[in-house]
């Protein structure tokens, strides 16, 4: 089954799981550090 730890598929779901949860991937993250330099860079 597609549920057991041994199928390939189940590995791919977790690697992209993993990729999708990378600080570098997150919006946010990104997003608030970008705007927290271009403001300190403007003052």
């Amino acid at each position: 089954a597609a549920l057991q730890e041994s199928n390939p598929i189940q590995r791919i779901w977790r690697d992209v799981h993993a990729a999708k949860a990378h600080a570098a991937v997150n919006w946010n993250t990104q997003a608030l550090a970008w705007g927290e330099l271009s403001l300190d860079d403007a003052n």
